[in-house]
């Protein structure tokens, strides 16, 4: 069963508190790298993607949290003092969801960085990829980092809480006009049979996931 960390930071404990987790609950590939006030978590030994996190200071700058892609920092956030993380961790997929100045978080108003496992439909390769996906009630976008992107590209993604009340719940590997890589184990949902978007642990035929919204994580 998923692992599942959830937790308002202030901006003081971001550091104490997020930093520390992310660094003992996920194995990363190219491990960790500090600079200052800037943290790098890689997921791959040639440091060319990873997690990028900047400890912000109370009055002069706040924290920031985005995805760092060869070199560039890309859907970087500031994140107000009270910030809430919802952390997901299954066998092979990390999503961390959070909502900057607030002390809680909703499914359907959040913005969420993916780690999980890609497969090139061209060359038949496998590798760990990660994602950016909007997750509120409008302007949503997702965003694909794996080896064969040479730029990223936003895609548009559904509104929070769109295409629930179906009666049948359907998911689909996510995916990039810019590579073509898809994912394997986390999937994006195009309905789905509940009243709203939640976290929680749910079977859809007969297979058990980690559903973060309309995202959802193989958990056997």
């Amino acid at each position: 069963m998923a692992k599942v960390y959830e937790q308002t930071m202030s901006r003081e404990q971001m550091e104490t508190m997020l930093v520390p987790y992310l660094e003992n609950n996920w194995t990363w590939g190219g491990g960790k790298v500090e600079s200052s006030s800037q943290t790098y978590f890689y997921t791959d030994e040639a440091k060319t993607l990873g997690l990028y996190y900047e400890q912000g200071l109370t009055g002069q700058r706040a924290s920031k949290i985005g995805i760092c892609f060869k070199g560039n920092n890309y859907h970087v956030f500031e994140l107000a003092s009270n910030t809430t993380f919802e952390i997901e961790i299954t066998d092979t997929a990390m999503i961390i969801s959070f909502k900057s100045g607030s002390n809680s978080i909703s499914a359907s108003d959040c913005d969420k960085i993916i780690i999980c496992n890609g497969h090139n439909t061209n060359t038949g390769e496998d590798e760990q990829i990660m994602i950016y996906l909007g997750s509120k009630s409008s302007s949503n976008v997702s965003s694909m980092y794996a080896s064969d992107v040479a730029t990223p590209a936003d895609v548009s993604e559904q509104n929070g809480n769109a295409n629930v009340n179906a009666r049948t719940t359907n998911l689909i590997p996510l995916y990039n006009t810019n590579s073509a890589f898809i994912t394997t184990d986390v999937y994006k949902s195009l309905c789905e049979d509940i009243g709203a978007w939640y976290f929680g642990n749910v079977i859809v035929n007969d297979k058990a996931y980690r559903m973060s919204g309309s995202v959802f994580a193989l958990d056997e």
